[in-house]
């Protein structure tokens, strides 16, 4: 199924997206799909700067003017880091009064410092206030490797989410539990909430995707809109729970 299909934006939207392994990569898969709005891509934390093809102008809100016509814009500051060229956030406060004149707007609102798994600080993930959707990508590739500070940013944090040890091989079972970790991504966010299992480019992740959703608890998922396992890559994508059914 088409990647696209499974997520049913509204005309409207504020999308954060949080977690790890595949977050900006989905964030631009979705605003390609939406360049025939006018759809906006920021951060509130860092990103990596984009290239060049995936946006077609900076939006500066003084210059740039409504109406506004369809197509992808930037917002953010651009500068030079020891991982090269980032993005970081415009000013949130101008962007607040300047919604409606978007239809999508997609913001990058975590980091996971380019490893696959992380633990969240207290003041992550950083959600944008007018956030009317919150998607959060967690990679099943990261299933067979073992606990590592080379797989997971933060590790010492990430072993207090359950009774983990370093060198441990993670499993659909672990991720479950972080996934529902009250410190975890979802823990202090409120509103509709996507859960994306990212990285599934084969057959066995597809059956390691399944096996987490099932170690999920009722109560956990009834917290989300619907649960999709996908490879953002490929544009790949199915919907395996739906709070609608």
């Amino acid at each position: 199924m088409d990647l696209m299909a499974c997520f049913q934006l509204p005309q409207h939207c504020v999308v954060s997206i949080i977690g790890s392994g595949g977050k900006t990569t989905l964030l631009n898969t979705l605003a390609q799909h939406y360049a025939t709005q006018r759809t906006l891509i920021t951060t509130t934390t860092k990103m990596y700067y984009p290239q060049q093809a995936a946006y077609d102008c900076i939006w500066q809100p003084n210059t740039l003017k409504p109406p506004l016509t369809a197509g992808i814009y930037l917002y953010g500051q651009r500068q030079m880091t020891a991982m090269g060229e980032k993005l970081l956030p415009g000013d949130l406060q101008i962007l607040e009064q300047k919604l409606n004149d978007f239809d999508k707007v997609l913001i990058e609102a975590d980091g996971a410092h380019e490893r696959l798994l992380k633990a969240w600080a207290d003041f992550e993930p950083v959600i944008f206030k007018k956030t009317s959707l919150t998607i959060g990508v967690i990679p099943i590739s990261a299933c067979g490797r073992c606990l590592s500070s080379d797989l997971v940013h933060r590790l010492p944090l990430f072993l207090k989410y359950g009774p983990f040890r370093a060198g441990q091989l993670v499993t659909p079972q672990l991720l479950a539990q972080v996934i529902e970790h009250p410190q975890g991504m979802f823990g202090h966010i409120s509103g509709p909430k996507i859960l994306v299992l990212n990285q599934v480019d084969d057959f066995n992740k597809i059956k390691l995707a399944e096996v987490l959703s099932q170690h999920l608890s009722t109560a956990f998922c009834a917290t989300l809109d619907k649960i999709i396992i996908s490879d953002v890559k490929q544009h790949w994508g199915r919907v395996i729970w739906n709070s609608k059914r």
